[in-house]
């Protein structure tokens, strides 16, 4: 799919659809949309102070490296290969309980994962492992080909596999929390 302003729309559409399919979950969810990412986490910082949740996933695109000029090994991520989880960004280092829980609930219903390392910038779920004494938590990535310009392309089975892996972690987090 091509179109302009994915990072971070189908953020947006992939949590709408996460809430749809979340049905064993007893707990509390909250989904929180957040606003001024890009310049300086700002929206998630009274967001996560005021929700204080258990733990944090946070959903974010990522630079896919599928396109000419981009050699081998220097982006990771490529369109198609499934969910991306962040093992780092500038800020903070996933939180291991966490990528244990995503890794294997990717595993447990055969969903691709793949792993990015953010050497610039951070995403919503840095700014949780700093609040209170630190908010366990993650980031599970859509590969995006041209991120910020308006011909962004995602590749709706990502989409589809972001949405399974986060709705099957959520059914299964009374395993690990």
């Amino acid at each position: 799919v091509v179109g302009s302003g994915f990072d971070d729309r189908i953020g947006c559409f992939e949590i709408v659809e996460i809430i749809k399919n979340v049905k064993k979950f007893k707990g509390t969810l909250y989904a929180v949309f957040t606003v001024a990412e890009e310049i300086g986490l700002v929206g998630v910082r009274g967001a996560t102070f005021g929700v204080n949740p258990d733990v944090m996933i946070a959903l974010d695109t990522t630079i896919a490296g599928d396109f000419p000029g981009i050699t081998a090994g220097e982006v990771v991520p490529r369109i198609g290969k499934g969910p991306v989880i962040g093992i780092k960004d500038a800020v903070s280092v996933i939180n291991k309980k966490v990528r244990i829980w995503l890794e294997e609930t990717a595993k447990n219903n055969k969903i691709p994962l793949q792993y990015d390392v953010i050497d610039r910038g951070a995403t919503d779920a840095s700014v949780a492992a700093m609040i209170r004494e630190g908010i366990p938590s993650g980031t599970v990535l859509t590969p995006t080909r041209y991120v910020h310009t308006s011909v962004e392309v995602v590749d709706m089975n990502d989409v589809k596999n972001v949405i399974k892996l986060v709705s099957y972690a959520i059914n299964s987090s009374h395993k690990y929390f």
